[in-house]
């Protein structure tokens, strides 16, 4: 057994990140009778094999999906192992340095009893376990660790991927909501007026976003349903920017100029906006909790209108999502002409959404980039606002819930999900170059046919 000082344990985490003294041991052999997570590695199809049982965590909480909740199926074969982008130490996202969550760090593990020796090796270098989830519908653990300060935690990521390799780690990215405060053009634009109280019934869209003001006007009576999934001791951040979503995708069909695109659709909110000094964001942990969750209640499309650096977790989520059919819809950013591309917009298979104006003018804080796919209206949009209230808006957040309106709609039409999508893409209204364009993706999404 190496010896430990505190400065090596400060500078470097001795074993983890110092070639000369190596952790305590491997991952050990897997336990008799304990099968892996489906799609953990294994190479068997998902149907028949299911996390280990949840477990309560270091903050009180138990583990693992709400009952009667229906599993995502992840593919077979690992994703796990599957090329993941390195972590962002030192790159750049909108102007700045990587925004994270300081002296922590993500692991992906493909079950409790993995997760459980990780825990006991890392303790050994002064690591702890902050909290920990069996995301049940995902089929994955997820910890979070606490590091001593001073550690370089991009650097632990990449030392622990390779001494586990079935297991997957990241910092703790922030993601911050794609708005700027600031005409009723949108629905004319997009050829969404006048959808009936039934336009979008039987779909269910998930929201990750701030919490959602239910006793608004435009959604009082409607089918929302909405859980905090903030740490203990993390204030929510104000409720208006999911309030805005909320409304625009299934506000009642006699609210006037706040009236819904689905009106007969379902909703589910997970809160992970938190209020920091200077504004609000969300963790890539609360993201990924978020994410699990909402798969669990079997939604069919999740709006994502927030925007950070790329996660190696995140991508692992997302990708199992999309694989079991999900369809995921995100902001295309903020950030400027210049800016990186912003993730989970740019990730394979989500739907990276565009802002223009009533003049089909793209945003000018818009993002660009080839991962851009298609444009909808986001300037100056007449929006609801907690409190009963409503206000102008602008921002590639507002833009993402007309194609998960449209969506919605090809779903509830009987398309396939992966119909409904190819669809979307090949029916929009070509805008800027001819062709797909790094501005407006494919251009207008739009419906062609009126919702009852």
């Amino acid at each position: 057994m190496w010896r430990r000082t505190e400065a090596c344990r400060r500078a470097a985490l001795c074993g983890l990140l110092a070639l000369a003294a190596p952790l305590v041991a491997q991952e050990a052999p897997r336990a008799p009778g304990a099968g892996p997570v489906p799609g953990a590695g294994d190479g068997r199809a998902a149907a028949t094999a299911r996390p280990a049982a949840p477990a309560p965590d270091p903050d009180g909480r138990t583990a693992g999906a709400p009952a009667g909740a229906t599993r995502v199926a992840p593919a077979s074969g690992s994703l796990l192992g599957r090329e993941a982008p390195p972590p962002l130490a030192g790159v750049k996202a909108g102007g700045g340095p990587v925004d994270r969550e300081p002296n922590e760090l993500l692991v992906f593990s493909p079950d409790l009893d993995s997760a459980e020796r990780l825990r006991r090796e890392l303790a050994g270098a002064g690591i702890g376990v902050r909290s920990r989830r069996v995301l049940g519908a995902l089929g994955l653990v997820l910890t979070r660790l606490r590091l001593p300060p001073g550690t370089d935690s991009a650097a632990l990521a990449q030392r622990l991927g390779s001494r586990h390799p079935r297991s997957l780690a990241d910092v703790n990215h922030r993601y911050r909501l794609q708005a700027a405060d600031v005409r009723r053009y949108a629905r004319r634009l997009t050829a969404t007026e006048g959808a009936g109280d039934t336009c979008g019934a039987g779909g269910h869209i998930g929201l990750v976003d701030t919490g959602v003001d239910g006793s608004h006007p435009a959604l009082r009576g409607q089918a929302l349903v909405q859980r905090s999934f903030l740490a203990v001791g993390e204030q929510p951040a104000p409720a208006d920017h999911g309030t805005a979503l909320a409304a625009l995708m299934i506000g009642r069909a006699d609210a006037g100029a706040l009236a819904g695109l689905v009106p007969g659709a379902r909703l589910s909110v997970a809160a992970c906006a938190r209020r920091r000094a200077g504004g609000s964001d969300m963790t890539a942990a609360c993201l990924i909790e978020a994410l699990d969750w909402l798969a669990g209640r079997d939604v069919q499309v999740i709006n994502l209108s927030l925007a950070g650096p790329r996660n190696r977790l995140l991508d692992v989520a997302a990708a199992r999502l999309t694989a079991a059919g999900r369809l995921l819809v995100a902001a295309a950013g903020n950030g400027g002409p210049r800016a990186p591309p912003a993730y989970p917009a740019a990730l394979p298979g989500v739907l990276a959404v565009t802002a223009v104006d009533a003049d089909l003018r793209v945003y000018r804080l818009a993002n660009r980039g080839d991962y851009i796919d298609l444009a909808a209206p986001g300037v100056d949009l007449w929006l609801a606002r907690s409190g009963g209230r409503a206000a102008f808006h602008s921002g590639t957040s507002f833009a993402a819930p007309f194609v998960t309106a449209l969506l919605v709609r090809g779903l509830a039409a009987g398309q396939a999900p992966g119909a409904a999508r190819s669809r979307l893409l090949r029916d929009a209204r070509d805008l800027g170059a001819p062709g797909p364009d790094p501005v407006y993706g494919h251009g207008l999404a739009r419906a062609l046919r009126r919702c009852p």
